[in-house]
């Protein structure tokens, strides 16, 4: 698994780098097959707000789908955290359905089998 973190117009220090890897590294034991994932931190600009300062953005690249997240945050590490957590519940949706194809295909094959 290829992890790419980058700042748009912001410096990332080593322990946010640090922090953000452990963060997506966390993303494994929902799919192994993971490709690539790329991370943005940035500064949000548009709102006036203090509440959302911080963006983080995350585009994960697995085999049929690519999966897009935004989180806002009053700090990077916030962003971060919800990021991770969106990312999560996003790579639990797709494993679950990809599992439950699997096992209504072979539902039905065995319903089928028995009626016969």
């Amino acid at each position: 698994m290829k992890t790419t973190i980058s700042g748009h117009d912001l410096i990332i220090e080593k322990d946010l780098r640090e922090y953000t890897e452990n963060k997506i590294l966390k993303l494994r034991k929902f799919r192994q097959d993971i490709i690539e994932i790329e991370v943005t931190l940035l500064e949000n600009h548009h709102k006036k707000e203090k509440k959302s300062a911080f963006i983080a953005k995350a585009l994960v690249i697995i085999p049929g789908n690519d999966i897009n997240a935004e989180a806002f945050g009053k700090t990077l590490f916030a962003a971060v955290d919800d990021l991770e957590a969106k990312l999560a519940t996003q790579l639990r949706k797709t494993k679950e359905k990809k599992l439950s194809f699997k096992r209504g295909k072979n539902f039905l094959e065995n319903f089928f089998r028995k009626e016969q």
